[in-house]
């Protein structure tokens, strides 16, 4: 069964963070990773991207070295990490973020789209292009930030063009979807869709300073007990007085330091309603 966490970090020591929310998520339950995608954001939109492989399956053969934790030591932090087909495929292309083609958005799924392809052949002929594109095929998150790259032209802000995004796939999106924009380093969007398995969640906390999101599930392998803020727990005791939630599924939220902004996605078999 493959198995993905994703989590974030904006203020606080955030390289480090997120890492130790990477081995929380993981050692948990137990399960070692394979595939390790980290994206750091500084000012004025500069970015580095750092992919590893590591199919012995300990975080610990990401190499962080001193000079490395410095160029990813930007005020927002995203990350991936799980056991996935990657290492079997052995290529850097699959593993997440994904980048849309003007290299501006970032995403994170926890996942998947049904019926992708046709997004996909739809997005392809508008001029799209897929860094995981192989003989016509492509991992069926990365539809979603080509998505996101369209609607964001019409949108008010980030969270709600991954809403218009959420509209346009209907049940065809599952799990987890965070999106972060380059130029705005102090907010990302956090989708938690209607999944069928109802086992993704995901916990935030936002503090003035701050904010971080770990996903869980309350399952994986085995029928452990859910996580819930618990994976917060290597950030929680540094940030001052946090707010602290779990989102239900249909929610999405922003978070800034020091708000967070809940929007909910209410689906029925005709189409997606969105509550302002």
């Amino acid at each position: 069964m493959s198995y993905f966490g994703i989590c974030g970090v904006h203020g606080v020591n955030a390289c480090v963070h997120v890492v130790y929310l990477m081995c929380s998520i993981l050692q948990a339950h137990g399960i070692g990773n394979d595939a390790v995608g980290i994206a750091s954001i500084r000012g004025k939109g500069e970015v580095k991207v750092v992919k590893c492989l590591t199919p012995r399956g300990l975080l610990i053969d990401l190499p962080l070295t001193p000079k490395l934790v410095e160029e990813l030591n930007g005020r927002t932090v995203l990350a991936s990490t799980g056991s996935y087909t990657v290492a079997e495929k052995k290529s850097y292309r699959y593993i997440q973020p994904f980048i849309d083609c003007r290299k501006e958005l970032f995403l994170l799924h926890d996942g998947y789209v049904e019926n992708y392809v046709k997004y996909y052949r739809e997005l392809k002929e508008r001029g799209h292009k897929f860094a995981t594109e192989v003989n016509n095929d492509v991992i069926s998150s990365e539809v979603v930030v080509h998505m996101l790259e369209e609607c964001i032209e019409d949108a008010i802000n980030l969270l709600d063009a991954l809403l218009m995004v959420c509209s346009k796939l209907g049940n065809d999106l599952r799990g987890i979807v965070v999106a972060a924009h380059r130029d705005v380093e102090d907010a990302c969007a956090i989708a938690v869709c209607r999944d069928m398995s109802k086992v993704r969640k995901v916990a935030v906390a936002v503090d003035e300073n701050s904010w971080a999101f770990a996903s869980f599930r309350d399952r994986v392998l085995s029928r452990e007990a859910a996580l819930g803020m618990k994976v917060l727990a290597p950030v929680l005791s540094l940030m001052s007085e946090p707010t602290t939630e779990i989102l239900r599924y249909g929610e999405a939220v922003l978070l800034t330091p020091g708000k967070l902004v809940k929007r909910c996605i209410h689906q029925d078999r005709k189409r997606v309603l969105i509550e302002w």
